[in-house]
């Protein structure tokens, strides 16, 4: 794993690196301090900021950003230009649409289903 400064979309400067999905293909960047399981699949242009974690099989879409300390569960969805605010825990098996917002600190139970567009902050 090659690392190098990145600075994240929430002007956080922090080590980092380019995710490799369970497919091969090339993803996201990811800060090196983020525990992330290797069956996680983070699509180009995502982030996922310092000290967030992001559970087995989960999926995070094109251009999301995972900000500091927000906890995915596994086999969450985060859709494409989502945005998951620092804090934030959403359950297993969660799916979130495209261009949501989840505010700071929320919480999401399992299964749980936020349509596109929708802004929780």
């Amino acid at each position: 794993m090659h690392t190098f400064k990145h600075v994240f979309h929430n002007g956080v400067s922090a080590p980092a690196y380019r995710w490799k999905n369970p497919d091969g293909s090339e993803g996201g960047i990811v800060a090196a301090s983020a525990t992330i399981d290797p069956t996680v699949t983070i699509q180009l242009g995502a982030e996922v900021c310092p000290g967030a974690s992001i559970g087995e099989a989960a999926s995070i879409g094109e251009g999301a950003e995972i900000d500091e300390h927000a906890c995915i569960g596994a086999d969450a969805s985060i859709g494409s230009d989502t945005r998951i605010s620092g804090y934030v825990c959403i359950g297993k098996g969660v799916s979130i649409g495209a261009g949501a917002w989840i505010g700071r600190d929320a919480r999401i139970d399992n299964g749980a289903r936020i349509d596109e567009g929708v802004s929780l902050a």
